[in-house]
């Protein structure tokens, strides 16, 4: 709406600023060890804090995705559905290659073993 800077670069008004999930989450500020896979630092204080601000898997604010209820809701059952039968495991001798696009993503796909659970008692 107004001219504006961020860092040194003059931004103005009426630019489009796009913001970087990928950057993001990996911004060394608010994250312990970004470049690494740790579901877990979800579970911690700081990690707490900084998924407020810097996790954003459907965007945030006035312009957040509307489909997140959904697809969150979705991913629940899929998961769950999942878990329930299977014991999954990742393919050791496979490395994922992340890449940013519109969603981050491996570029080489991602591998993993998934082992019956006998569920017979």
């Amino acid at each position: 709406m107004e001219d504006s800077r961020i860092r040194d670069k003059n931004v103005p008004a009426g630019s489009a600023v796009l913001i970087s999930p990928w950057l993001i989450q990996r911004h060394r500020d608010l994250w312990e060890r970004p470049d690494e896979f740790d579901p877990d630092r979800f579970d911690t204080l700081e990690g707490k804090e900084s998924s407020k601000c810097a996790y954003l898997p459907f965007s945030a604010g006035p312009r957040v995705c509307v489909g997140m209820a959904f697809a969150t809701q979705e991913a629940i059952l899929i998961l769950s559905s999942v878990v329930r039968r299977y014991q999954l495991e990742p393919v050791l001798s496979h490395e994922p290659k992340p890449v940013g696009r519109v969603t981050i993503r491996s570029d080489n796909g991602i591998r993993v073993r998934f082992k019956l659970i006998d569920n017979e008692e």
